[in-house]
Protein backbone atom coordinates (compact mmCIF):
# COMPACT_ATOMS: atom_id res chain seq x y z
CA UNK A 1 0.00 0.00 0.00
CA UNK A 2 1.03 3.30 -0.89
CA UNK A 3 1.87 5.60 1.86
CA UNK A 4 1.94 9.04 1.13
CA UNK A 5 2.12 12.60 2.52
CA UNK A 6 1.30 15.44 0.84
CA UNK A 7 2.62 18.49 2.22
CA UNK A 8 2.06 22.13 0.63
CA UNK A 9 4.08 25.06 2.02
CA UNK A 10 2.24 28.37 1.83
CA UNK A 11 4.00 29.93 4.27
CA UNK A 12 5.57 33.59 3.24
CA UNK A 13 8.99 32.97 4.85
CA UNK A 14 9.01 29.46 3.24
CA UNK A 15 8.29 30.28 0.25
CA UNK A 16 10.23 33.90 -0.47
CA UNK A 17 13.54 31.14 0.84
CA UNK A 18 12.53 28.43 -1.76
CA UNK A 19 11.70 31.53 -4.06
CA UNK A 20 14.53 33.67 -3.96
CA UNK A 21 16.53 30.62 -5.69
CA UNK A 22 14.36 30.69 -8.66
CA UNK A 23 13.63 34.00 -9.75
CA UNK A 24 15.08 36.83 -11.70
CA UNK A 25 18.48 37.55 -9.71
CA UNK A 26 21.08 35.90 -10.79
CA UNK A 27 24.23 34.04 -9.27
CA UNK A 28 26.72 31.41 -9.80
CA UNK A 29 24.46 28.79 -8.45
CA UNK A 30 21.34 30.72 -9.74
CA UNK A 31 20.92 29.86 -13.17
CA UNK A 32 18.96 32.22 -15.77
CA UNK A 33 18.25 32.31 -19.25
CA UNK A 34 20.37 34.98 -21.44
CA UNK A 35 18.49 37.87 -22.05
CA UNK A 36 15.98 37.26 -25.49
CA UNK A 37 12.90 38.78 -26.81
CA UNK A 38 10.01 36.90 -25.21
CA UNK A 39 8.94 36.10 -28.40
CA UNK A 40 11.74 34.38 -29.87
CA UNK A 41 13.14 32.74 -26.06
CA UNK A 42 14.87 29.03 -25.93
CA UNK A 43 13.05 28.88 -22.28
CA UNK A 44 9.52 28.07 -22.12
CA UNK A 45 7.90 30.45 -19.97
CA UNK A 46 4.23 30.97 -17.78
CA UNK A 47 2.02 33.43 -19.29
CA UNK A 48 2.15 36.77 -17.27
CA UNK A 49 -0.69 37.39 -14.74
CA UNK A 50 -2.01 39.77 -12.73
CA UNK A 51 -2.14 43.97 -13.77
CA UNK A 52 1.36 44.92 -13.44
CA UNK A 53 -0.23 48.20 -11.25
CA UNK A 54 -1.22 46.35 -8.01
CA UNK A 55 0.26 47.44 -5.36
CA UNK A 56 2.99 45.71 -3.40
CA UNK A 57 1.44 43.95 -1.13
CA UNK A 58 -0.79 42.01 -3.80
CA UNK A 59 1.95 41.64 -5.66
CA UNK A 60 3.92 39.95 -2.56
CA UNK A 61 0.94 38.00 -2.35
CA UNK A 62 0.55 37.15 -5.72
CA UNK A 63 4.65 35.60 -6.03
CA UNK A 64 4.08 34.31 -2.72
CA UNK A 65 0.99 31.83 -3.32
CA UNK A 66 2.81 31.01 -6.55
CA UNK A 67 5.69 29.26 -5.23
CA UNK A 68 5.31 25.49 -4.74
CA UNK A 69 6.83 22.78 -2.74
CA UNK A 70 5.67 19.25 -2.19
CA UNK A 71 6.86 16.45 -0.61
CA UNK A 72 5.82 12.76 -1.24
CA UNK A 73 7.04 9.57 1.08
CA UNK A 74 7.20 7.03 -1.95
CA UNK A 75 7.55 3.61 -0.91
CA UNK A 76 10.42 1.56 -3.09
CA UNK A 77 8.17 -1.41 -3.83
CA UNK A 78 5.07 0.96 -4.77
CA UNK A 79 6.47 4.02 -6.97
CA UNK A 80 3.84 6.68 -7.07
CA UNK A 81 3.06 9.44 -9.25
CA UNK A 82 3.69 13.78 -7.90
CA UNK A 83 1.69 16.15 -9.49
CA UNK A 84 2.01 19.89 -9.70
CA UNK A 85 1.09 22.61 -11.63
CA UNK A 86 2.50 21.48 -15.37
CA UNK A 87 4.50 18.77 -14.02
CA UNK A 88 4.16 15.21 -13.38
CA UNK A 89 6.98 13.20 -12.04
CA UNK A 90 6.10 9.17 -12.66
CA UNK A 91 8.21 7.46 -9.64
CA UNK A 92 8.25 3.56 -11.14
CA UNK A 93 8.73 0.76 -8.19
CA UNK A 94 12.39 -0.02 -7.27
CA UNK A 95 13.94 3.49 -8.51
CA UNK A 96 15.10 3.65 -5.21
CA UNK A 97 15.69 0.53 -3.03
CA UNK A 98 14.82 2.72 0.69
CA UNK A 99 11.90 4.95 1.24
CA UNK A 100 12.69 8.31 0.58
CA UNK A 101 10.72 11.77 0.63
CA UNK A 102 10.28 12.83 -3.37
CA UNK A 103 10.51 16.71 -3.52
CA UNK A 104 9.21 18.57 -6.32
CA UNK A 105 9.65 22.82 -5.92
CA UNK A 106 8.77 25.23 -8.96
CA UNK A 107 6.66 28.06 -9.26
CA UNK A 108 4.09 29.35 -11.06
CA UNK A 109 5.49 32.77 -12.69
CA UNK A 110 8.74 33.09 -14.96
CA UNK A 111 10.19 30.32 -16.35
CA UNK A 112 9.04 26.73 -16.51
CA UNK A 113 11.02 25.15 -14.24
CA UNK A 114 11.49 22.47 -11.64
CA UNK A 115 13.41 21.37 -8.72
CA UNK A 116 13.29 17.43 -8.15
CA UNK A 117 14.62 15.91 -4.90
CA UNK A 118 16.47 14.42 -3.03
CA UNK A 119 18.87 16.11 -4.93
CA UNK A 120 21.95 14.38 -6.58
CA UNK A 121 20.00 11.17 -6.01
CA UNK A 122 20.26 7.90 -9.08
CA UNK A 123 17.63 5.80 -9.57
CA UNK A 124 18.00 1.55 -10.40
CA UNK A 125 14.92 2.65 -12.96
CA UNK A 126 14.41 6.02 -14.84
CA UNK A 127 11.62 8.09 -13.18
CA UNK A 128 9.17 9.99 -15.93
CA UNK A 129 9.09 14.03 -15.77
CA UNK A 130 5.97 15.07 -18.13
CA UNK A 131 5.97 18.80 -18.30
CA UNK A 132 2.10 20.19 -19.99
CA UNK A 133 3.44 23.17 -21.87
CA UNK A 134 0.07 24.61 -22.85
CA UNK A 135 -0.25 28.46 -22.66
CA UNK A 136 3.38 29.03 -22.78
CA UNK A 137 5.25 30.69 -26.33
CA UNK A 138 7.49 27.84 -26.98
CA UNK A 139 4.46 25.72 -27.44
CA UNK A 140 4.09 26.35 -30.97
CA UNK A 141 7.97 25.14 -31.79
CA UNK A 142 8.97 21.45 -32.99
CA UNK A 143 12.21 21.38 -31.30
CA UNK A 144 11.17 20.94 -27.86
CA UNK A 145 13.81 19.17 -25.12
CA UNK A 146 14.61 18.98 -21.41
CA UNK A 147 17.97 20.45 -19.52
CA UNK A 148 19.48 19.87 -16.41
CA UNK A 149 21.10 22.56 -14.84
CA UNK A 150 25.05 20.96 -14.62
CA UNK A 151 26.66 23.02 -11.27
CA UNK A 152 29.60 21.38 -11.91
CA UNK A 153 29.98 22.75 -15.23
CA UNK A 154 27.77 25.75 -14.79
CA UNK A 155 25.93 25.55 -17.79
CA UNK A 156 22.67 23.90 -19.25
CA UNK A 157 22.45 20.36 -20.40
CA UNK A 158 19.79 18.87 -22.86
CA UNK A 159 18.95 15.52 -21.83
CA UNK A 160 16.27 15.17 -24.34
CA UNK A 161 12.57 13.93 -24.27
CA UNK A 162 9.91 13.52 -26.41
CA UNK A 163 7.71 15.85 -27.74
CA UNK A 164 4.37 15.66 -28.38
CA UNK A 165 2.82 19.16 -30.05
CA UNK A 166 -1.24 17.80 -30.35
CA UNK A 167 -1.02 17.26 -26.21
CA UNK A 168 1.70 19.83 -25.69
CA UNK A 169 3.81 17.48 -23.56
CA UNK A 170 7.48 17.19 -22.89
CA UNK A 171 8.18 13.52 -21.59
CA UNK A 172 11.69 12.60 -20.22
CA UNK A 173 13.41 9.72 -18.55
CA UNK A 174 15.48 10.97 -15.84
CA UNK A 175 18.56 9.22 -13.94
CA UNK A 176 18.67 11.46 -11.38
CA UNK A 177 17.54 14.82 -9.32
CA UNK A 178 18.25 18.44 -10.05
CA UNK A 179 16.66 21.18 -11.57
CA UNK A 180 15.32 20.98 -14.88
CA UNK A 181 13.74 23.33 -17.43
CA UNK A 182 12.12 22.79 -20.54
CA UNK A 183 13.70 24.68 -24.19
CA UNK A 184 14.78 24.59 -27.62
CA UNK A 185 16.78 22.41 -28.90
CA UNK A 186 20.22 23.41 -29.83
CA UNK A 187 20.18 27.27 -28.46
Amino acid sequence: MLKSKRILTAVVGTAIILGSGMVGCSTDSDPTAPSTSSSDSQWAEFPESGDASTGLFDRIRSITNSLIHLVVEIIPGDGGVLESGPFELIVPPGALDYVADYEMSHTRFGYVQVDLGPHGAEFDAPVTLNVDLSGTGLARYDDITLYWWDEDAEEWVDVGGTWDPDSNMLSTELEHFSRYRPGRAGW
